[in-house]
């Protein structure tokens, strides 16, 4: 929780920060350097997944998780995305609910 308080402070704090683009190239440039524009939604899911794990250590649950996070990871390298959203959900909610 501590974490994620920082890291909401900081996108507070920064987007405050009134910095105009000179152009549209330095627009294009600035937004291509977001790593989460990049994302689809199954990785969205992960990255949220991984967040929880994170924050959960010592929760009996965690090792559940850890593993569908691996194996989904495992499935998207396959080339099989659809599959692996249903462990990457699987990780998501055994700590979220």
């Amino acid at each position: 929780m501590k974490r994620l308080y920082r890291s909401g402070r900081e996108l507070a704090r920064v987007s405050k920060e009134k910095k105009p683009f000179e152009d549209l190239w330095d627009r294009i440039e600035h937004y291509e350097k977001l790593d989460y524009l990049n994302y689809t939604f199954l990785d969205e899911i992960l990255l949220l997944a991984g967040e929880l794990i994170e924050i959960s250590k010592g929760k009996p649950a965690v090792p559940i998780a850890e593993k569908e996070c691996e194996i989904a990871k495992s499935l998207i390298k396959q080339g099989r995305r659809a599959k692996a959203a249903k462990h990457a959900v699987k990780a998501y909610d055994t700590l979220y609910f």
